[in-house]
């Protein structure tokens, strides 16, 4: 009775357990193995009490959940706080029990525990599956235990929904990428599973449809794998490997707190990332504030687990910490950039079984190159390069004929022929050039700038607080550019846009990157624009041997060696890569030949292509460093237009500084500056010494933006840019306020006629030379002219025109075609490359920007200066002797004899351009003198200066002023002129170069007598429209062999005539101008005034001075009133007279009575036997030898043979 009544019970209690019996599960652990221990009552989920918790409670989960052996028994809510009932406590099980509710405890109800004490495990999880060979643990080969026995997956129908169980099952986070033909390599043993057709509802891939277990035939190239997104993640970092480290929990990515955060913890990071060795725990949001939950703080990882998850912590939002405690990784990447211009740029190499190795380029396209820029974390890919662009690596060629989509994180997570399973050489190694996330702005080169980084797509500034050499060093490495020169602080290349991104940097000095540096970082609030962080580093390329800092021999810096490049397909295109890294203008010219001269070292580039894309030429496609067989014969070199130009000066060496900035000119301010300033500019402009520093507007007010500041150079700085200033946008300056400069010029004119005259010479490697005139015209011509500050080209001179010069012969075959600013940027056969002589010596005739308006000859008038084109006149305030001095040497005439003000040479019209001029006298131009320029409004034209100028031409020996010996004066003498082809286009030019009227008569056979001294010209050619002989082309001055029996001679018209008197030497004055004759007001008409109009006419002394229309009266103008003659004048248009005739009718026409007194002298001459004295050249020089004896005041001018009845002039007495 009593026995059937206990089977009874115990089947009664056996259906009751059996049918309570709970369920359970694992819950936020790091995969289906770990977690917080849940078990299912009455449909609901409840967690368990620590209480008495330990190995042998964990085992019998670990056994029941399918797992392997227990890790650990996890206490104290090691996986979070659950929620809702607590179903178990007092745990005790002996370890061999199937289930948990197996096992001794109170059950189903529990009080006196809270979820603080919820308790967890961690069990092997080598039991079920594993990711082998992938790059961090959730990627890889997928392998599954069966029997014992390791084995792997086929790929047969793998599709996402098998791939995305597995990442489920390892609690790996979302697929990611299925990867199949064993992505990461051939496993070993058997291959378990094939055919899987998961649903994505299991909780493991065994649970899944398949072929069964070893029911297949495939084989190991066929392996499956997987690439999940894990459960942690990287964020902000300077590459895949470093980062603020952020875990996702409850379908949201938190942060982990740094409390505690060290090595051990980081280290097991880096392992979960797939990364190398650790290289620092970072601290302190050390990448940036993140958002959202912190998930875990208090992490104490061993080292060697296999993911942060798995440490030791308080996990799942803890609220006693803040964003500003965030931790963060730094990993050694398993990928790296090898010698390329920068940390971007470079041999891709990999890291793979221990050992670096490089990438084929088979196949290597856009999207590989994207992807390695991705996850090298520079920008988008710039160029893709293959044949060792950078250089054969060493070591194994780890991947070939790889195949991205552009989607993948890294490089390995492409599809590829495997590691290893190529037999390419090195020569066929992949590169890229990725856009850097760091970036210099605003800089003098490609290698100095405000610094800038990239974040979120969006570029933003640095604040310099703590900015540093250390820092600087940094920017200067990650640019790819040499040793840092200075770091700028104070927004030394002006105010960036946008946000600041970055402050407090503290570089060690040894880091990549500057994102890689100690910093607060994404969005500083309490730093303004104006501390903006900048740089100047070595860069590495220069121009050398050129005419500024713009042109020059390229020369490159390769493996700590300067060398060259070749001009093999040297173009247009390379020569403005070359510009825009050396942070210069436009391209002018690309240069060959060693245009610029001959480099050593090594010949580093050949056979260039750029696209003119590129912001370095090393980032252009050639044959390789120092793959060429070039000599430096073949030197490439470049000619770019300077970002700093001379306006507004008296040559290209002179002028208002202005630079280049945000695609506009600006001025520069005179605040400060100074010689040591001045000196820069001419060493950036490719000039001489420093002469002066201008201020003040000195060259003219410009127009548009003030860019520069307060500049302080020490004078060594190769461009203004470079110097310390404030920059690009100053607006406490006044326009009056403008810097200029005046440089030495590298180029003048020698022995010319004037200051736009002459032999041609330049200045090259510290000595000055001549250009040969091979292939001399006027292109080369006029770029002379531009230089020097002249105006346009009137002539070519060829054949050592004026004169033979000395020192080497610089230039040859010169082939200028009118673009160029200096006549060195035009095309030649280079620097002294030729075999001329010095009577070769090319020159050139241009027009001065200063001319002489109205005057008597063309060495006197109104003064007029050329400005934008437009002739103007000078404001007689001030002007004096010194300033008149200045415009006679300037226009190659004699001394000066007056400076003349109150429009003395009448009024001109249209803009006056300078006035308050105060010229030192010893000055090469009118332009170099100091004044106010270019706009006078507090001036009219009733006061406009003039001059008179000894003039270098004269008549000699005529019968009046316009007529006689032409002889000019060259080089402090007077010489004459030779008549081998003399005629009346010469002769005309002379007459009005003399002021004369037209020309009557050309003469020849030294028809007014032989001149003495040098035979200055000869074999003239005029054509009518020079304004001076020495205009004209001719064999030189000096070169001819004729003898004074050939001096040339001239009559032209006077510019004055005796009109209605009883002869040819009395009668009304009448004087031409404008082409019309007038006549003169008798106002102060004396004999002083009449006198010189007889020595003009050449009529002897002024017997009267008739007054009141005494030889009736004229008609048309009165052209002159109020003359006021001293009386050895030699033209009535050089005493100073009124132009204005108001007030004055033809009734007061002054008129004048010329004579001669006439006095015979009788001499006696004593000669030797055979001399006869009736001989023409011996009466010339015994006539003038008594006019040097004999007084000849004006009673008896001048001197004349009488001639006897017989014709003779001396008789023979006995």
């Amino acid at each position: 009775m009593s026995l059937s009544t206990w089977i009874i019970v115990f089947l009664i209690l056996g259906n009751t357990i059996s049918r309570i019996a709970c369920s359970l599960q694992l819950v936020k652990g790091q995969n289906a193995c770990s977690g917080r221990v849940e078990v299912l009552y009455n449909g609901q989920w409840g967690t368990v009490c620590d209480n008495g918790w330990d190995l042998s409670d964990a085992a019998v989960v670990c056994r029941e959940m399918g797992c392997g052996s227990v890790i650990e028994a996890k206490t104290g809510s090691y996986f979070g706080q659950g929620s809702g009932s607590i179903w178990m406590t007092d745990v005790k099980c002996v370890g061999n029990e199937s289930t948990l509710s197996s096992c001794q405890s109170n059950k189903w109800s529990m009080y006196g525990c809270d979820h603080s004490k919820d308790a967890g495990v961690i069990c092997q999880l080598t039991s079920i599956f594993r990711l082998v060979d992938g790059r961090e643990i959730c990627s890889g080969r997928v392998e599954v235990l069966y029997n014992e026995t390791w084995g792997t997956v086929c790929h047969d129908n793998w599709d996402w929904l098998d791939a995305n169980v597995v990442c489920r099952e390892l609690d790996c986070g979302d697929i990611k990428e299925t990867k199949a033909g064993a992505f990461f390599g051939q496993g070993t043993g058997p291959v378990w599973l094939s055919d899987l057709q998961c649903t994505n509802h299991e909780y493991s891939l065994r649970n899944c449809k398949s072929s069964g277990w070893g029911q297949n035939s495939c084989e190991h190239n066929m392996d499956a794998g997987v690439v999940c997104k894990g459960k942690t993640k990287l964020v902000n970092g300077n590459d895949a490997c470093s980062g603020r480290v952020e875990i996702f929990q409850q379908w949201q990515w938190g942060t982990v707190c740094d409390d505690g955060w060290d090595e051990s913890d980081a280290a097991v990071v880096c392992r979960e990332m797939g990364c190398g060795s650790v290289i620092e725990a970072k601290t302190g949001s050390y990448f940036g504030q993140g958002s959202g939950s912190i998930w875990m703080t208090d992490v104490n990882c061993v080292g060697d687990e296999s993911t942060l998850s798995s440490c030791q912590s308080r996990k799942w939002e803890k609220t006693d910490c803040d964003h500003s405690k965030e931790a963060g990784v730094i990993c050694q990447p398993l990928i790296r950039l090898v010698n390329g211009l920068n940390s971007c740029s470079g041999r891709v190499e990999v890291f793979h079984d221990g050992e670096w190795g490089t990438v084929c380029d088979d196949s290597w396209d856009w999207n590989d190159a994207t992807v390695a820029c991705r996850e090298m974390d520079c920008g988008g890919v710039k160029e893709t390069m293959g044949g060792a662009f950078f250089g054969q690596g060493t070591g194994r060629v780890w991947l070939n004929n790889s195949e991205c989509y552009n989607t993948e994180s890294t490089l390995r997570n492409c599809q590829s022929s495997g590691w290893l399973q190529n037999t390419i050489g090195h020569e066929k190694v992949a590169g890229v050039v990725c856009h850097s996330r760091t970036r210099l702005v605003d800089g003098f080169s490609s290698c100095s700038g405000r610094v800038e980084v990239l974040r979120n797509g969006v570029w933003g500034t640095v604040c310099d607080d703590g900015w540093d050499v250390l820092d600087a060093a940094v920017v200067c490495r990650e640019m790819g550019c040499g040793s840092v020169i200075e770091a700028k602080t104070g927004a030394y290349f002006g105010k960036g846009p946008g946000s600041i991104w970055t402050t407090d940097v503290k570089c060690v000095g040894d880091e990549s990157t500057l994102r890689s540096c100690e910093s607060r970082k994404w969005g500083v609030a309490d730093c303004d624009r104006s501390k903006n962080a900048g740089v100047i580093c070595q860069s590495h390329i220069r121009l050398v041997n050129g005419s500024h800092s713009c042109s020059g021999r390229v020369e490159v810096l390769h493996d700590g060696q300067w060398g060259t490049v070749c001009d093999n397909d040297w173009n247009n295109l390379d020569a403005a890569v070359a510009c825009r890294e050396m942070g210069c203008g436009k391209f002018i010219e690309a240069k060959t030949g060693a245009y610029f001269g001959q480099g050593t070292g090594q010949v580093w580039l050949s056979d260039l292509q750029c696209y003119n894309s590129e912001f370095t030429l090393k980032s252009c496609k050639s044959s390789g460093w120092g793959k060429s067989s070039c000599g430096h014969e073949k030197d490439a070199g470049v000619a770019c237009q300077p970002k700093t130009k001379l306006v507004d000066g008296f040559n290209a060496c002179s002028g208002r500084v202005e630079v280049f900035q945000q695609w506009y000119w600006g001025k520069v301010c005179d605040d400060g500056w100074d010689v040591s300033d001045a000196a820069v500019v001419c060493r950036e402009m490719g000039c001489g010494d420093v002469i002066e520093a201008k201020t003040g507007a000195y060259f003219g007010q410009g127009s548009g933006s003030i860019w520069m500041a307060d500049v302080n150079c020490v004078g060594n700085e190769s461009t203004l840019s470079a110097c310390e200033s404030r920059k690009w946008g100053v607006t406490d300056c006044h326009q009056s306020k403008e810097a200029g400069v005046i440089c030495q010029p590298l180029i003048r004119l020698v022995n010319g006629s004037n200051t736009c005259s002459g032999r041609v010479e330049v200045f090259y490697d510290g000595q000055w030379g001549t250009v040969c005139d091979d292939g001399w015209d006027l292109s080369d011509a006029n770029i002379v002219c531009r230089e020097m500050g002249c105006g346009d080209v009137i002539d070519k001179k060829t054949g050592a025109y004026f004169g033979q010069g000395s020192g080497p012969v610089w230039m040859r075959d010169l082939q200028c075609d009118k673009t160029e600013y200096t006549l060195r940027n035009c095309k030649s056969s280079g620097w002294r490359q030729n075999s001329c002589g010095h009577e070769k010596d090319a020159g050139v005739v241009c027009q001065p920007k200063t001319k002489l308006v109205n005057g008597i000859n063309s060495c006197s008038g109104r003064v007029e200066v050329l400005n934008d084109g437009q002739w103007g006149t000078v404001c007689g305030d001030g002007w004096d002797v010194s300033d008149a001095a200045v415009v006679c040497r300037e226009m190659g005439c004699g001394d000066v004899i007056a400076a003349k003000t109150g429009a003395y040479f009448e009024q001109g019209s249209g803009s006056i351009w300078m006035t308050d001029i105060n010229c030192v006298g010893n000055e090469s131009s009118l332009s170099s003198c100091e004044s106010r320029k270019w706009g006078v409004t507090d001036c009219d034209h009733s006061k406009d200066a003039g001059v008179i100028c000894q003039s270098l031409i004269r008549l000699d020996n005529g019968i009046h002023s316009c007529s006689g010996r032409v002889e000019v004066r060259y080089n402090g003498k007077w010489g004459t002129v030779c008549d081998d082809g003399w005629d009346l286009a010469d002769a005309a030019v002379v007459c009005r170069e003399m002021g004369c009227g037209d020309v009557i008569e050309a003469k020849t056979g030294a028809y007014f007598g032989q001149g003495s001294g040098p035979v200055w010209m000869s074999d003239l050619q005029c054509s009518n429209n020079e304004s001076t002989l020495s205009y004209c082309q001719s064999s030189g001055w000096g070169t001819g062999s004729c003898g004074h029996e050939k001096d040339a001679g001239v009559i032209c018209g006077l510019r004055v005539r005796l009109v209605s008197g009883s002869d040819s030497c009395s009668g009304r004055v009448e004087v031409q101008h404008d082409g019309q004759w007038g006549t003169v007001c008798d106002y102060g008409w004396d004999l002083s005034e009449a006198a010189v109009v007889c020595r003009e006419i050449g009529c002897g002394r002024a017997l009267e001075a008739k007054t009141g229309a005494y030889f009736g009266q004229g008609l048309g103008s009165v052209w002159m009133t109020d003359v006021k003659c001293v009386g050895n004048e030699s033209f009535l248009t050089s005493c100073p007279f009124n132009s204005s005739s108001l007030g004055c009718g033809h009734e007061k026409d002054a008129g004048v009575i010329c004579g001669y007194v006439h006095v015979r002298l009788r001499i006696k001459v004593k000669v030797a036997p055979g001399v006869d004295l009736n001989n023409s050249t011996i009466k010339y020089k015994l006539l003038k030898e008594i006019g040097r004896k004999v007084s000849t005041n004006q009673q008896i001018f001048p001197l004349k043979w009488k001639t006897q009845s017989n014709g003779m002039v001396f008789q023979k007495i006995h």
